[in-house]
């Protein structure tokens, strides 16, 4: 049996113990909770919830709200399901233009049963931020200049691939590091031996630097 069909079955024997009239059962399945705008009804994750409509006044909007590390995609469709299908996150529920419509008000009267159910997914984990890696060209400016001193730490430099050596250094943000190799710091001369290196090709070397490795 499907988690649908199960919902359903559950809903029909707690509806029928009910007084005549009829019931929109909110179905928040685990991922997120369903909450009308007015604030009149909250249905939590993986609660079964009952709104009575005894009459042609009723006009509401419910909102499928994921829980953390889910997302909204759609209201399932189904017989007796309202904005089946939709992926507006709001279903509007509203019957006030359905006032002295006969047949809408005998529905109303009776004891029918609809469903506004939400399917929530979890939002995959994020990749880990992709190591930085240098181009073709870049590593040869690299080995050209950077190594000279940043694989030995000579005169204090930050060893390459060592991140905690790094971190005070990156705390003053990359453009005012840019800026320090350009203009030269200490020992390291103006360029930092990189005659040919642009603006970019200088952050990469740090960022590339102060990674692990």
């Amino acid at each position: 049996m499907s988690y649908k069909s199960l919902f359903l079955a559950l809903f029909i024997a707690i509806l029928s113990s009910l007084t005549a009239g009829c019931k929109l059962g909110l179905i928040a399945v685990e991922g997120g909770d369903i909450q009308s705008e007015s604030g009149t009804y909250v249905c939590q994750s993986g609660m079964n919830c009952v709104v009575e409509i005894s009459d042609t006044t009723f006009n509401e909007k419910f909102e499928a709200i994921p829980a953390e590390g889910f997302e909204f995609v759609k209201w399932i469709d189904g017989p007796s399901f309202l904005c089946g299908g939709s992926t507006n996150a709001v279903c509007t529920v509203n019957n006030v233009a359905l006032a002295g419509n006969a047949l809408a008000e005998a529905i109303v009267a009776s004891d029918s049963y609809f469903y506004i159910l939400p399917e929530f997914r979890a939002v995959p984990a994020p990749d880990p931020d992709p190591q930085p890696t240098l181009t073709t060209v870049q590593f040869m400016k690299y080995n050209n200049s950077c190594v000279q001193c940043h694989v030995s730490g000579a005169a204090g430099a930050p060893r390459a691939n060592v991140p905690e050596e790094w971190e005070p250094r990156l705390t003053k943000g990359l453009d005012t590091l840019v800026m320090s190799v350009k203009q030269g710091l200490g020992i390291m001369p103006a360029g930092g031996r990189c005659a040919n290196c642009s603006d970019d090709d200088y952050r990469d070397m740090i960022l590339y630097m102060a990674s692990p490795g």
